[in-house]
């Protein structure tokens, strides 16, 4: 296991094998968007003969079987600059998003796939299926409607889902 130096001091985690290859290029630690929170990705910027500039992430120099339309990288363990291949894996883009944790932005609450119904006053789970919410309840107690967002999830999504951690 390796490290890559990135902008801002950050640092990638790569395989021995990967290095000497990934280590030529000059990558930056990009934000990711949509949401508020500082997590990071490494990232090299790429110009076309245009002159127009995108960025492609690390790991699709490490797996570039990766590149296919449908698919999506996720990292096992959430961390997104632990790019050793143990890490990484593509998935179909629907199964993808069902892996990732609720994000860290203020919101009702603290479990994916739950919020607070102002006007009932009780705790509403959802989750999304094929561009959709399915409605799963409204339950008097949080944790509850995690637990119906946990069931549901697993029946739909099995290995993949993720499971909210009930305190």
């Amino acid at each position: 296991m390796k490290r890559i130096k990135l902008t801002q001091g950050k640092y990638a985690i790569v395989d021995d094998e990967d290095y000497p290859y990934l280590r030529k290029f000059n990558w930056i630690a990009e934000c990711s968007n949509g949401s508020n929170i500082k997590e990071y990705y490494a990232a090299r910027r790429i110009t076309t003969c245009m002159g127009r500039g995108y960025l492609i992430g690390i790991e699709y120099f490490i797996m570039p079987s990766a590149r296919n339309g449908g698919s999506k990288i996720v990292h096992k363990n959430y961390n997104s600059l632990d790019c050793r291949k143990e890490n990484i894996e593509y998935r179909q883009n629907g199964v993808a998003v069902h892996n990732k944790r609720k994000t860290k932005i203020p919101k009702t609450s603290k479990y994916k796939g739950v919020h607070w119904n102002k006007i009932n006053s009780n705790w509403v789970a959802k989750i999304g299926i094929d561009y959709k919410s399915l409605w799963l309840g409204v339950f008097q107690k949080e944790k509850n409607a995690a637990k119906a967002y946990n069931k549901k999830a697993k029946e739909l999504y099995g290995e993949f889902a993720y499971q909210n951690k009930i305190q």
